[in-house]
């Protein structure tokens, strides 16, 4: 059960939730059209629901007291309990504390979300952040050529943004285009870390050490080691190299616009992948024939960093 206590909340507040017959997809945009709703619902003025997912809405709201445009993330109390996914949630409070306390250290935290505020009504936990853009899966798919344009200092945030995140302990899990999101200035911020591991202590992870052996993420930006427990569970655990290897994912979608295509379409086809790259093959899988040689090579770099670090998950991956 949810507390007060764990949460560490603000004081219940009143606020009256819009509902939409049709379900936007889950993508955070910045309210283009006329609201459908200007009501003042305790210390938020509700403008308009942006998406709908599983686990919870997002609304553009107005603070009221700033007149701050923000994003609220409304979790259903219910919900969270059937599901089981109460300890995800103060995870991610946790998660976002830790960025807050740390934040001054670590240059590359600019590029991470942060919470501004969050605070519980009688049925909703509510997250308030920074109204963002859009997402980067939603420029993908909608604006490749505009993607394209700014793929090289995107890239380059979301690695710094990655590096921050591991100065302090915490691997994301959950690297992907749909949870690296876009502000109004046109610069990255990696969100969603509500599956993200965290060390006790805010150092920074070991290159060599594994941390933690639970089989999370999204399948096609799952590294090798992940799907591996999946498939045989082993006392082999992971470490931070599982989130370079889903940049290495993200870059090679990036950088493969206008087609816009994952680079592994299932787990069988990231273990193909680990079988060419251990014969020396990995610039020459199938995927990559519609990139230049440079671009390869950076997409095999970053992915393979997985490799020179981890040599013994490695064979652990090849060998049946």
């Amino acid at each position: 059960m949810l507390s007060d206590d764990r949460l560490r909340l603000g004081p219940k507040v009143t606020l009256k939730l819009i509902t939409s017959p049709s379900p936007s997809p889950p993508v955070p945009t910045v309210p283009n059209v006329v609201p459908t709703s200007k009501e003042v619902n305790g210390p938020f003025r509700i403008w308009r629901q942006l998406a709908s997912g599983g686990f919870a809405r997002a609304m553009a709201a107005e603070d009221v007291s700033s007149s701050r445009l923000l994003c609220l993330k409304v979790f259903r109390k219910t919900q969270l309990k059937e599901k089981g996914t109460e300890e995800g949630l103060l995870n991610e409070i946790e998660v976002y504390k830790r960025l807050e306390s740390s934040k001054e250290r670590c240059p590359g935290a600019i590029f991470l979300m942060a919470l501004q505020r969050s605070f519980q009504t009688v049925n909703y936990i509510c997250f308030a952040m920074d109204l963002m853009a859009c997402d980067l899966w939603h420029y993908m798919n909608n604006e490749p050529d505009y993607c394209r344009e700014n793929a090289r200092r995107w890239s380059a945030q979301v690695a710094l943004g990655i590096n921050a995140l591991h100065a302090i302990g915490i691997i994301h899990r959950d690297i992907k285009p749909a949870n690296i999101l876009i502000d109004i200035q046109e610069n990255v911020k990696i969100a969603d870390f509500g599956l993200s591991y965290m060390k006790k202590q805010p150092k920074r992870l070991h290159k060599f050490r594994g941390y933690s052996s639970v089989i999370t993420g999204t399948v096609n930006f799952m590294a090798p080691e992940i799907l591996r427990h999946a498939q045989e569970p082993r006392s082999v655990k992971y470490g931070a190299p599982v989130d370079w290897w889903a940049f290495g994912c993200v870059l090679y979608e990036l950088l493969s616009l206008p087609e816009h295509k994952e680079l592994f379409g299932s787990a069988d086809d990231t273990m193909a992948y680990v079988v060419c790259h251990t014969k020396k093959y990995g610039n020459f899988y199938p995927a990559f024939l519609q990139l230049g040689e440079i671009e390869t090579d950076l997409v095999v770099g970053v992915s393979s960093f997985y490799y020179v670090i981890s040599p013994s998950l490695t064979f652990t991956v090849i060998v049946a």
